[in-house]
């Protein structure tokens, strides 16, 4: 794996001499000053295999969308960037030098070491889970018939659930309780004292498949489920970032922009969309896309802070009480996607405002450079506690704290507020759920248990 490494660091330190050749120098050594951090990281995960798959997803992450797509972006780039803002020198330097921070500071608290096991906040024994089996299955055979019901119903399209704030109906179908099935089918893939029958769990897939399509959800809530479930099939595999490197790279690279053949496209043109030259075209102009504006956010984003000043702790709020409707709430603030999308529009001739805003952002944008590094301390906090109950924990835990980290990636392009909203709704299906149901069990395993006789 030594050779691997060199490998990607050579393609990492090519790029900005190759690409970037006609670009002011200072401009080409801010990439490569982002690179150390990533070089390091990527050692981590490939050369010592130490880190879990949390860190694996920050690193793939951040190394296309903070590293090989702004290269693209201004190799292609007429003096503007996807996001129509201004290549500027200036901006380009600074944005560089927040993302050295951010990877600099995550690798650092990241690689400290746990004193004690970390404890679970909702969880439950196996057994106990493994009992109310029957029960999820049902469910989940409902909630398969829902989702065809669904997909069939024309009146629902993926776009529907948007970053703009769907409505709290959507929310609970889309993001709980169409979890069940994912939930089900990985718990009984994951349950070592069940045989496998192929059946039952073909048909537990078939109907994740009926809740979790690309006709009623995007990308980035298909991804992490799909790619934890690969994982949970092989479970022998261990959950290591250098395994979710070589699988989610070129799932990246290659799967998401296949997907957009589909999603971009009604179902009656797909025979003839999904030629040969028309993937390759997609591949090839994948990170000069939206999809990956990113880094060209925090470029903006810089920019809106020098003229509009910090929001102190305004966007943080409206994340944390996402749950309070507008109507009660009238001056609640909107997503920092679309706040920025608003800036952009008005001043830079951007059409629309559903834009990405990315994690470290949402710290720089409330509270600055130290936001930036507290965030970002944080997110290693984060990061090393699902790494730690993805190996050690309970089925349920380990199915809750898989999906939530390949779910980085939609935490990390943000906004944040969609992301924690949509996140609650998973964590409900993935571990209140299951814990509420399986407590009856535990009550009543603990009452049959004998008690000592008093001598």
């Amino acid at each position: 794996m030594f050779l691997l490494w060199i490998i990607v660091c050579a393609l990492i330190l090519f790029l900005p001499g190759y690409l970037l050749y006609d670009q002011d120098y200072p401009i080409i050594l801010s990439f490569y000053l982002t690179s150390l951090p990533l070089m390091v990281m990527a050692h981590s995960a490939i050369v010592k295999d130490r880190a879990g798959a949390a860190f694996g997803t920050i690193l793939v992450f951040s190394m296309l969308f903070f590293y090989v797509a702004p290269i693209i972006q201004l190799y292609e780039a007429h003096g503007y960037l996807v996001n129509f803002f201004p290549v500027e020198i200036d901006g380009i330097l600074l944005a560089n030098l927040f993302v050295f921070i951010f990877l600099s500071v995550f690798q650092l608290i990241y690689v400290r070491k746990i004193k004690a096991a970390p404890k679970s906040l909702l969880s439950a024994p196996d057994a106990s889970v493994a009992i109310t089996v029957p029960i999820f299955i049902v469910l989940t055979l409902l909630m398969g018939v829902w989702g065809l019901y669904v997909v069939q119903d024309s009146r629902l399209l993926a776009g529907d659930i948007g970053e703009a704030g769907p409505s709290g109906f959507l929310i609970l179908r889309h993001k709980t309780l169409f979890m069940i099935p994912f939930f089900t089918a990985a718990f009984y893939m994951l349950n070592k004292k069940a045989k496998r029958n192929l059946l039952v769990l073909g048909v537990l897939v078939l109907c994740v498949m009926a809740t979790k399509n690309i006709f009623l959800d995007r990308r980035n809530a298909l991804g992490p489920l799909y790619i934890s479930m690969v994982f949970f099939y092989f479970y022998w595999v261990r959950m290591s970032a250098r395994n979710v490197f070589l699988v989610a790279t070129p799932g990246l690279i290659i799967g998401f922009p296949i997907l957009s053949i589909f999603i971009n496209n009604k179902a009656s043109t797909w025979g003839y969309m999904f030629t040969f030259s028309n993937v390759m075209d997609q591949i090839s102009g994948h990170f000069n896309d939206v999809h990956y504006d990113a880094w060209a956010n925090i470029v903006a984003t810089l920019t809106f802070v020098r003229e509009n000043g910090l929001q102190m702790g305004n966007q943080l709020l409206g994340t944390l009480l996402f749950f309070v409707p507008r109507d009660i709430w009238a001056s609640k603030p909107v997503s920092s996607g679309e706040m920025l999308g608003d800036y952009l529009l008005a001043y830079y001739n951007l059409w629309f405002t559903n834009i990405s805003f990315s994690y470290p952002a949402e710290g720089y944008v409330d509270f600055g450079i130290l936001g930036l590094v507290v965030y970002s301390a944080l997110l290693a906090l984060y990061a090393k506690r699902l790494d730690w109950f993805a190996v050690n924990g309970t089925i349920v835990e380990r199915i809750s704290a898989t999906y939530f980290a390949f779910y980085l990636f939609f935490v990390l392009r943000g906004p944040l507020l969609p992301a924690v909203a949509y996140g609650v709704g998973a964590y409900i299906a993935l571990n209140v759920i299951p814990s509420l149901l399986a407590r009856p069990v535990m009550r009543s395993s603990e009452q049959q248990v004998p008690r000592p006789a008093v001598q």
